[in-house]
């Protein structure tokens, strides 16, 4: 497995930091303008999410994976975030923008931009937001094309459209229900057109103040895949695969303030999934996918020291793990993969 020792990415990003930094600082200054910079460095075990057997075969040197440069990744990113604070008659409100650039420093395919402007509201005891996130592209692992089954595999590129919903009104002193929705256009790579489709989402909320702060979120989720790839196709003519599939997601937040020398937050984050694919095509041509559920956990705490008014580093740690199984085809060797993440943010804010 090959291991990362080349500096000047995370060189480059520092520098992208500081001029970040200038910026905040000058937006800093305006009236009900805020503003705060970012900088990351962390390491990826499994940045391709490969199960055993193909990090086996990459580190033979099948050829097979010649598109992929190395299993484990380390990787830099930065950020910006700046919001705005202004009234609309009895409603405060924030208008803001989140951009985030994340540099990977041996798979460089994995590099993505992520941009998200979003609006904050709040009136009594209501509060809503509302967001739209873009990645331009975004490549997560690799997969073969039926199409060209002689050649290697490809990186499976994608750009990504999303809305974002968040209503929740405190019932009870502490205590806030709501509702959170998203819906996602996924525009795949020229390789994989089949994957093209619409992600929707949409559960409960719930969150708790009290001597810890608590969310907890269920979502139902739906993939509509197209299915096909040429023209004058569909998906029940196509001999494409179709990634179609239901979820259920499970998530919670769980944080609590301290302070000992300095103040700071600890808490973790995790996700839990069950996934059906879908797929109504023959198990000959989609084998894969066909009476396929998978199931996945992300797990991941972290620790939030505050050094100075302006100053934050947070240090985390994320755990994910994926099981898949179908009834009809031993999915254990390809799609099982577990991955650790460690990482380390340094936060400058302009109040």
């Amino acid at each position: 497995m090959n291991r990362i020792g080349e500096p000047m990415p995370l060189r480059r990003t520092a520098i992208a930091f500081a001029i970040i930094v200038s910026i905040t600082s000058i937006f800093g200054g305006w009236s009900g303008l805020k503003s705060s910079a970012m900088l990351e460095c962390g390491y990826n075990s499994n940045a391709a999410q490969l199960s055993d057997e193909n990090i086996a075969l990459f580190d033979s040197g099948d050829p097979a994976w010649m598109r992929l440069q190395s299993t484990d990744d380390g990787f830099s990113r930065i950020g910006i975030d700046v919001g705005y604070r202004f009234r609309m008659g009895k409603m405060r409100a924030e208008a803001g923008l989140d951009y985030r650039f994340t540099k990977y420093f041996a798979n460089a395919e994995r590099d993505y931009h992520f941009i998200r402007p979003n609006i904050d509201l709040r009136a009594g005891r209501f509060r809503g937001e509302a967001a739209l996130a873009y990645i331009p592209k975004y490549s997560p692992t690799l997969y073969g094309d039926v199409d060209e089954p002689d050649e290697a595999r490809f990186w499976m590129g994608y750009s990504m459209v999303r809305g974002e919903l968040d209503l929740r009104y405190e019932l009870f002193q502490n205590h806030s229900f709501g509702i959170a929705a998203k819906i996602e256009d996924d525009r795949y790579c020229d390789h994989f057109p089949e994957y093209d489709g619409q992600n929707y989402r949409f559960g409960p909320t719930w969150r708790w103040k009290g001597p810890v702060y608590l969310k907890l979120q269920y979502a139902y989720r739906v993939y509509n895949a197209r299915g096909y790839d040429a023209e004058g196709e569909t998906a029940e003519s196509s001999d494409e695969t179709d990634i179609s599939y239901v979820e259920d997601r499970f998530e919670g937040y769980l944080s609590r303030n301290f302070k000992i020398w300095k103040k700071g937050t600890i808490g973790a984050t995790w996700k839990l999934s069950q996934r059906f694919y879908t797929s109504e095509k023959p198990f000959a041509l989609d084998y894969i996918h066909v009476g396929r559920r998978d199931r996945r956990a992300d797990i991941a705490p972290f620790i939030d020291l505050k050094l100075s008014e302006k100053i934050a580093i947070t240090s985390s740690y994320q755990f994910t793990i994926r099981d898949a199984d179908s009834p009809y085809y031993d999915l254990d060797p390809v799609k099982d993969y577990s991955r650790s993440m460690v990482a380390i943010k340094l936060e400058y804010s302009i109040r």
